[in-house]
């Protein structure tokens, strides 16, 4: 047995190499410029059997000094061959993924509304926008019978898809269908309308969603959606929607409206009467719509009007100006306070409540000197001077006054009459997507 000169590990006779340090242990033929031995390669000495044990490894051998070539490579040496098992992996692994990519893009072919929303859904996502504006219809002011939704911005669906609106109130979970809007490239639109009711009466919150399939409940994802906050709506919901005392339950814009047009239209009837008894009967009907069933001025026609043939104007438990300002005028003020005060108001919900009190608190004035020129037209039927003035303040009260000339109704002061206040109050629940 012989041993590395370097690492003393034994190695067997004739070995070219150490087996752990890599030690070239004979000579190799190198070129002569390269190589300048300082003395003869020696020999491996073998150490004799009887003595293996007595000495060391470092004793048992003569140094050997082994000069070669740098340029000479040293084989590599390896115990073990390279297994070819990672390759494959490898080649498993891109087989899959080029599997992948092929089903992407076949998909995406056969689905082109998938394939256009990858290329529009950025700028989609930046330009979908939309609005909800409620309406009156028939020119019945303050009964908001009617909605319009309009989107820009949509993606254009292939297939059964469609998008629809609903309506849901956000207190009782309600959900009610508005249907299916109508699409023309990425814009769409949609019109409803409840006849003879509020259709704030369905909820306070309006969603458009993508769905598959027609349903009576939505099932597919909510891609727009607004809401009147809920404290807010609770007394916009007696302004537009409903309110226990007026006629028929409508809401109190509806029944200001109603009473105001016949107010409007009776007193301009007035000129056309020379009767005293039927000036003074039409005087009181005026007095009985401005103050109400318990006003101070209220009396039911006499004996003497049913011979007149004036009849009693319905409708006139209230009153517009009412009884300590229990009139359709005060309500209205104080639901439209309100709402302002409500924590959930909106910057936009508090500035049109304050624009309808601007408008009552015209109305207040103008229905008050009517209402002083009525009484003494009863008490004065001969006295007819002030019947042009009696038109001309329920006309004012009725349309507004253009008091600045610019063309327009404007809601302030001394301007906004009972449509500006409809108008304004429909404006305060239009809502943005």
């Amino acid at each position: 047995m012989v041993y590395c000169p370097k690492c003393h590990t034994p190695v067997e006779a004739g070995s070219i190499f150490c087996g752990q340090c890599g030690l070239q242990l004979s000579s190799v033929p190198v070129a002569p410029s390269m190589v300048q031995p300082s003395q003869p390669m020696p020999s491996i000495q073998q150490m004799p059997p009887q003595h293996s044990q007595e000495m060391s490894p470092v004793q048992q051998l003569s140094p050997i000094h082994v000069e070669y070539d740098m340029r000479t490579p040293v084989p590599y040496l390896s115990s073990t061959r390279r297994s070819g098992r990672p390759l494959i992996v490898v080649g498993i692994m891109l087989a899959l993924l080029g599997l992948s990519i092929v089903a992407g893009i076949f998909i995406m072919w056969n689905d082109p509304a998938l394939l256009s929303s990858i290329g529009t859904s950025e700028a989609t996502s930046q330009t979908l926008a939309g609005q909800v504006t409620f309406q009156n219809t028939q020119g019945h002011l303050g009964y908001t019978d009617s909605l319009a939704i309009d989107i820009t911005g949509l993606v254009p669906l292939v297939s059964s898809d469609h998008y629809a609106a609903w309506m849901v109130d956000s207190t009782t979970g309600r959900i009610s269908s508005l249907g299916v809007l109508k699409l023309q490239g990425q814009q769409g639109s949609l019109t409803f309308a409840t006849p003879g009711k509020s259709v704030l009466s369905l909820g306070n919150e309006v969603e458009v969603t993508r769905e598959p399939t027609s349903e009576a409940l939505p099932t597919g994802n909510v891609i727009l959606r607004a809401s009147i906050p809920v404290h807010s709506f609770s007394h916009i919901k007696n302004l537009l929607v409903a309110y226990p005392t007026t006629p028929a339950n409508v809401s109190l814009l509806a029944a200001l409206q109603t009473q105001s047009q016949s107010l409007t239209v009776y007193t301009g009837t007035l000129g056309g009467w020379h009767n005293q008894d039927q000036v003074s009967c039409r005087a009181q009907n005026i007095v009985n719509m401005l103050e109400g069933q318990h006003g101070a001025h209220y009396h039911s026609l006499s004996a003497l009007c049913q011979k007149a043939h004036v009849q009693a104007m319905p409708d006139v438990n209230l009153g517009l100006l009412g009884t300590n300002n229990d009139g359709y005028v005060m309500l209205i003020t104080h639901e439209a306070q309100m709402t302002m005060m409500q924590a959930d108001a909106t910057a936009v919900i508090r500035n049109h409540a304050q624009q309808i009190i601007l408008a009552t608190t015209d109305l207040q004035q103008w229905y008050t000197e009517l209402d002083r020129d009525a009484v003494a037209l009863v008490q004065h039927p001969q006295n007819t001077s002030e019947i042009a003035e009696m038109q001309t303040l329920a006309q004012n009260a009725l349309d507004g006054v253009d008091t600045n000339h610019n063309g327009v109704i404007d809601p302030i002061q001394g301007e906004a009459g009972v449509l500006t206040a409809c108008t304004t109050a429909e404006a305060m629940v239009r809502l943005n997507f």
